[in-house]
């Protein structure tokens, strides 16, 4: 359905024939280099610019691509809040005129702060055309049996006729899918944060209902405004369009004659009700007696395209009550007069020369039907809906049934989503051909949207002002507020609008002109949508007096800002300019690398040190007489490790090794937090696996290491040497750099206000501390808050500890199980040496999950957390397959070599890696800013996990044996196996119910995340 404004009446025919703008020839660039537009009555501040894109994004190393022309209108006021796209409807109608000619309009409605941008869509480009002589008028509506087979024959020629032109080569790229990814590539484009605003009128609402669909997650604020049913859009033959026209057409009668100086058809004296039979009684008459006058025909087809065109705008209706007057009293000169000078001779044309109009829905639809027999039902239903226009519909469905060629890409997928922010629904009362209906389908259908009912007339809310809907419009695009639930806004104008806007499209017998004098055609636009001045509803800071006096203050303010690396973000925040040196991402390579790689050994030392407990205990303990109490406290630091080696008692050895595991846990924690600071998306993958294999690598080489250093020089050294080691890290860690944002940007901020003095301005940063009981929540309350209410951090802090826990078990059991294969106490470490092959094949993986993250960047899709879920999928079974392999090829009850228990340690490590790799991973991206905090929670279990589970190692396997010990933990694992299924099935619902996963999302894109 198009949408068009209400100053060019006939524009609602023959917007799509306008010739494009010529644009000025920009070089390629990844922005937008924007010029003044070349045409002729296309003016400053309009702007316009080229965008190349993917061709076909099902094949985006094609090479292929094409120009995207856009326009904008720039912001009026400072400072700037954003862009906002528009789609005006069609599908395929040019939409940098409608914006063009609707600027300031649009302006007020959105509070002048952002930039508004139209582009026209594929089918006119130069490199996708869809512009042939439409032979569709050729076959009429209708009248009869015989004329439905008519039709459909002639509907299947139509389709056959563009299945042979440029359509055949062109048309499959047409489809709403691309259009959407192209949306998200203007946004990319003219945005920093990759979040999209949008305001989308008739099949403006299919092709925004389906970007919120595909890309949820990158929804900053969306309008839906005359709303069509996308999935009756996709997958069947739209009936619902006319589910309110009946009930608009009569209220057309009923209104006309509560305003009869206006309406030719009150001069009939008849009631609402004979008038409307009579209309009906004339389309019939004209099925069987069309009228002929110079060369034209007026029969029943071409007076219902007229009907459903002037139905879309009220202050067409007094020309449509006239028109029907003269059709009645059989003045045909008059009746032809009228048309012409509203439609320019063009109603008769059609739809010619917009063969998108078809290309596009047809391309994007997969009814299942296929032939005349099986859409009859749909037929049928389309005239049992309305009356007046049910058979309008024929044509879309019979053509669509016959269609030759397919969209690259449909989306299937359906439209329950929860967008980052929630969508505003709008749905006229009287819409003609958006119903009210299918305003409240598609927002019951988006989790958190709200839909305002506009009670007015026309199609979407432009048609007939509301100053109440022009209100609630601006805030929500101001303030991101929404109006309460069940709202109706009514509009107070008149029905009939009199004024010189509609006056000038009428002939003088019609009705008298009312005078507007000293308005341009936009102010009077704007008083004719809304009822309300143009110049007293644009904001006060509109004042040039107010602009000038407060232009020094601000230019000093946001000189300083950008001086430190900040930018305005809203009308009173400050925040991260992500493009500035300062932003940790944008940090020099050698600097980021740096601090990497001495976090990645401090974790690595600290893990070997873990795990040389076995090692070093069995002499310590022999000396002591005690149990492998030591494996308690997992980790150690340089003073705890000090304790250990130098403090000849039980007790020293027990608080040495419970303090060095708390202190020395942290730099797990804080080099994942580095790494998304620091990193963007696709280097982080790789930083976080070396991570995990630093980890990993850790526990293989402990035990290898320790038992060497307890043979050679004595069990008190391997504490000494970790002291040693560890204090000359300490001084690695001196030159490390402070890479949180929002830690950074308050210090900034602070900086400004010391030069500045203090600004009426904030910054969004969740870690700020005041006092010591904010100090309190961050690092004690807020943990423990996240580790006790967010089912998916249990779910997933469950499952790594209890996965390291079984981890650390099993590994205990390594030097009973390999001295009996006769090894000695040294070389019942080396198993550990099977594990690196595990590792290094995890790394595989990560190659997978590189091509996928560079395929959906391509394609403009942000991944989500659970895209990246795969290496656990494999990882559970596999964890399984090593332990039931290991459990059954080593003694007491199975003699095989010694070698084929190392494929199940090579099976055993991959997994390992996997699971450290990809929980973790999956909390840094479901948490961003909360990551510490929920990486503290896994880290806090899996080491609790890991130092009690291994005291059960011995009595588990000399009182069952390692073959049922080992079966145990197996069958364990095996239960692990549906948890993946679980994240990809339930992972997304379940971020999306988390305040802390939802706030730190939006609080991380503010400051450049991905």
């Amino acid at each position: 359905m198009a949408w068009k404004s209400t100053f060019l009446l006939t524009s609602l025919l023959v917007g799509s024939y306008a010739t494009p703008l010529a644009l000025p020839h920009h070089a390629r660039s990844e922005k937008i280099a924007w010029g003044n537009c070349e045409d002729e009555g296309v003016t400053a501040p309009a702007q316009c610019g080229n965008l190349t894109v993917p061709l076909d994004y099902t094949e985006p190393d094609s090479g292929k691509t094409l120009q995207l022309q856009l326009l904008k209108v720039p912001a009026i006021l400072e400072p700037k809040e954003g862009t906002i796209l528009f789609n005006f409807g069609g599908p395929g109608l040019e939409a940098r005129l409608s914006l063009f000619g609707q600027g300031d309009i649009l302006q007020a409605l959105t509070g002048g702060h952002y930039d508004l941008i139209a582009h026209d869509p594929r089918n006119v480009t130069e490199q996708v055309a869809a512009r042939t002589e439409s032979r569709f008028n050729d076959f009429p509506l209708p009248s009869d049996t015989m004329g439905i087979g008519r039709q459909w024959a002639g509907s299947g020629l139509y389709a056959e006729f563009c299945s042979e032109g440029e359509l055949q080569e062109n048309g499959a790229y047409l489809g709403t899918a691309f259009t959407a990814r192209d949306l998200m590539q203007i946004v990319d484009a003219v945005t920093d944060d990759g979040l999209l605003n949008y305001w989308g009128f008739s099949y403006g609402t299919a092709l925004g209902s389906t970007v919120a669909a595909m890309f949820p997650d990158r929804v900053d604020k969306l309008i839906l405004d005359g709303v069509m049913n996308p999935h009756q859009y996709f997958n069947s033959y739209d009936t619902e369009l006319w589910a309110a026209t009946d009930k608009v057409f009569s209220s057309f009668f009923q209104q006309c004659l509560k305003t009869p100086e206006l309406c030719a058809l009150a001069s009939r004296n008849q009631t609402a009700e004979q008038l409307e039979e009579s209309i009906y009684q004339l389309l019939d008459n004209l099925k069987r007696e069309p009228i002929v006058y110079e060369h034209s025909i007026i029969d029943h087809s071409y007076m219902k395209t007229f009907i459903r065109f002037a139905l879309y705008t009220p202050s067409s209706y007094p020309s449509l009550a006239s028109a029907f007057n003269f059709l009645l009293d059989e003045n045909v000169k008059n009746f032809t007069e009228l048309v012409d000078a509203q439609v320019g001779g063009l109603l008769a044309a059609g739809m010619a020369g917009n063969d998108a109009a078809f290309a596009i829905p047809c391309a994007d639809k997969e009814t299942g039907k296929h032939t005349l027999d099986e859409i009859m039902p749909d037929l049928n239903t389309l005239s049992q809906t309305s009356r007046l226009l049910g058979e309008v519909g024929n044509a879309i469905a019979m053509t669509c049934t016959q269609w030759k060629f397919d969209a690259k890409e449909r989306y299937e997928g359906n439209f329950e989503s929860k967008t980052k922010n929630p969508i505003l629904v709008i749905g006229n009362t009287y819409d003609s051909a958006t119903p009210l209906q299918s305003a409240q389908n598609i927002s019951a259908s988006f989790d958190g949207s709200v839909l305002l009912e506009h009670g007015g007339w026309g199609h979407a809310t432009l048609a007939h002002g509301s100053s109440c809907t022009s209100r609630i419009i601006r805030d929500y695009w101001t303030n991101g507020t929404l109006p309460a639930v069940g709202t109706k806004s009514h509009s107070k104008l008149q029905f009939y609008f009199h004024n010189k806007l509609t006056c000038s499209l009428l002939l003088p017998t019609v009705t008298k002109c009312g005078p507007i004098q000293e308005q341009s055609l936009n102010q009077a636009q704007w008083s004719h949508f809304s009822g309300i001045p143009l110049d007293a509803y644009l904001p006060p800071d509109m004042d040039e007096h107010r602009q000038e006096k407060q232009s020094g203050q601000h230019d000093d303010l946001e000189r300083e800002a950008a001086h430190r690396g900040l930018r305005k973000t809203g009308s009173r925040t400050l925040g991260w300019d992500v493009d500035h040196r300062d932003f940790p991402r944008n940090w020099p390579l050698r600097r980021k690398l740096y601090d990497a790689c001495v976090i990645f050994f401090l974790e690595f030392y600290t893990t070997v040190m873990s795990t040389t407990g076995p090692s070093a205990a069995e002499e310590a303990m022999s000396e002591y007489a005690m149990s492998r109490v030591m494996m308690l406290t997992g980790f150690q630091f340089i003073i705890s490790s000090l304790l250990v080696g130098l403090i000849p008692s039980p007790a020293g050895v027990f608080i040495g090794r419970f303090f060095s595991g708390f202190a020395s846990s942290v730099p797990a924690i804080v080099l994942a937090g580095s790494i998304e600071d620091l990193y963007t998306q696709q280097p982080r993958l790789w930083l976080l696996w070396f991570w995990n294999c630093s980890t990993m690598l850790g526990i293989a080489v402990g035990p290898i290491y320790g038992s060497y250093i307890v043979d050679a020089i004595g069990w008190r050294w391997v504490y000494h040497v970790s002291a040693i080691t560890c204090a000359a890290t300490f001084f690695l860690l001196i030159p490390v750099r402070e890479s949180r944002p929002t830690t950074l940007l308050q210090r900034r901020f602070d900086n400004l206000q010391s030069k500045v003095g203090a600004v009426d301005m904030d910054i969004p940063n969740p870690d700020r501390i005041n006092s010591t009981r904010e100090l309190v929540q961050v690092i004690l309350v807020r943990p423990a808050k996240i580790g006790v209410s967010e089912p998916i951090l249990i779910l997933v802090s469950i499952l790594s500890a209890s996965a390291w826990g079984m981890m650390y078990l099993f590994t205990e059991s390594f030097t009973v199980i390999y001295s009996e294969f006769g090894w000695s106490s040294r070389a019942t470490s080396l198993p550990f040496i099977a594990l690196f092959p595990g590792i290094i094949l995890s790394g595989f993986v990560r190659l997978w999950d590189y091509h996928q993250l560079k395929s959906r960047h391509r394609a403009g899709q942000r991944p989500e957390p659970e895209d990246k879920i795969g290496g656990f999928a494999i990882a559970a079974p596999a964890l399984a397959i090593g332990l039931w392999i290991f459990g059954w090829t080593v003694p007491p009850l199975v003699h095989v070599p010694w070698i084929a228990s190392m494929f199940g340690l090579v099976l055993i490590g991959f997994a390992a890696t996997e699971f450290s790799y990809t929980l973790s991973g999956y909390i840094s991206d479901a948490y961003t800013i909360y990551a510490s905090s929920g990486l503290a929670v896994q880290g806090f279990l899996r080491a609790l996990a890991s130092g009690c589970l291994p005291l059960f190692a011995y009595p588990m396997y000399s009182g069952l044996g390692s073959n049922v010990a080992t079966s145990i933990i197996a069958a364990v694992a095996t239960v692990y196996c549906v948890a993946p299924y679980i994240f990809l099935r339930y992972g997304r619902r379940l971020r999306e119910n988390s305040p802390f996963a939802r706030y730190s999302a939006k609080v991380n894109d503010e400051h450049g995340a991905d």
